[in-house]
């Protein structure tokens, strides 16, 4: 996992393992010939799809586990160590996708062709919900109170921020559980229409995102010690996700 390239930065065990299998699959298989040729590339993507399914559960869960040790560290020295929050941050971003990820790939595996799409206000007409944001209810409340929290920071309102991170974690935990439910709903109803409605995709890969409340709360705490605390302009919030699967 290690790389020479000046250029090449770790995420987390995810981008290292799967990211690259799920690329050469969509480079090397979707060129077709012949109809024979089509066929036999439409069987082996299913066949990968539906086995990738637990490996990437697997991984997820790796990286969770790792995630959570890197969190407690960064608690420990109150955020302090820029690295280790950002490491924290990378790898606990598998507790937005670890349900996720196996909707995604099952249901490309019973649809080749469904789609969730990160079209956003671009297109209204056909994709009136996108699959970019960090849960449905979550990404909008969180987006506000991260706002509010930073405005504060920058005023030198500490207490003020402090409160607002801990306000942020409480409602994360109440919106989360919204959204599961959502999602549970929408990836029933996606299923039973082989996700040939993409909004519907969307919806149920926004709501799914609700095991993210792990991250969520890491994130929180570690702010509410540590209103200084931060990985970078990317990573020092709960907001911006990594939208891949």
């Amino acid at each position: 996992m290690l790389s020479i390239n000046p250029n090449y930065k770790y995420i987390n065990l995810f981008y290292e393992v799967i990211q690259p299998a799920d690329i050469y699959i969509m480079r090397k298989w979707n060129y077709n010939t012949t109809f024979v040729d089509c066929l036999k590339k439409e069987t082996l993507k299913r066949v990968y799809n539906l086995t990738i399914t637990p490996f990437s559960t697997i991984i997820r869960v790796m990286d969770i586990i790792v995630g959570v040790f890197a969190g407690f560290v960064s608690i420990a020295n109150s955020g302090k160590k820029k690295a280790i929050f950002k490491l924290a941050m990378n790898h606990l971003d598998s507790s937005r996708k670890i349900v996720v990820s196996p909707y995604r790939y099952l249901l490309k595996t019973l649809n080749l062709s469904a789609e969730i799409s990160y079209l956003y206000k671009s297109d209204w007409k056909k994709f009136y919900i996108s699959a970019k944001g960090d849960g449905l209810i979550t990404h909008n409340v969180s987006k506000f109170l991260e706002k509010k929290a930073r405005s504060y920071y920058k005023s030198d309102r500490h207490f003020a921020t402090r409160l607002t991170y801990a306000l942020l974690a409480l409602s994360s935990i109440i919106t989360r559980v919204v959204d599961g439910i959502i999602g549970i709903i929408a990836a029933a109803f996606s299923f039973l229409t082989y996700g040939k409605v993409v909004t519907i995709n969307n919806i149920a890969y926004r709501g799914l995102q609700a095991p993210g409340i792990v991250k969520d709360l890491f994130y929180c705490t570690i702010k509410i010690i540590n209103p200084e605390a931060s990985a970078s302009s990317k990573t020092s919030t709960s907001i911006p996700g990594l939208f891949y699967h």
